[in-house]
């Protein structure tokens, strides 16, 4: 690892996903642990959720964080709605 080519990789998986990758998805990809852990000590991986990064920066977009909320649940896992259904004010959308 440690190409361009693995970053653009990287980068182009996180565009499809608003900004978020998730370990798994990274290892597929190529990186070792280490690898990850010197990405997220040097910033570029951010954690969002156990095991879900946003690549660089956390998107401000909504539908970034219900991208990483539904990465974080794994596979088989989906939002069913636009809007997530909450309780009191999360995400900054009343329920």
């Amino acid at each position: 690892m440690g190409g361009g080519d693995d970053t653009r990789r990287i980068a182009r998986l996180a565009a499809r996903q608003h900004g978020n990758v998730t370990r798994g998805q990274l290892r597929e990809l190529g990186l070792t642990r280490r690898e990850l852990d010197v990405r997220r000590e040097a910033g570029w991986l951010i954690p969002r959720h156990t095991g879900v990064f946003a690549l660089g920066y956390v998107p401000a977009e909504r539908e970034s964080a219900w991208h990483a909320g539904v990465l974080a649940l794994g596979d088989g896992a989906f939002s069913a709605t636009r809007r997530p259904r909450c309780c009191g004010d999360c995400c900054g959308a009343a329920a």
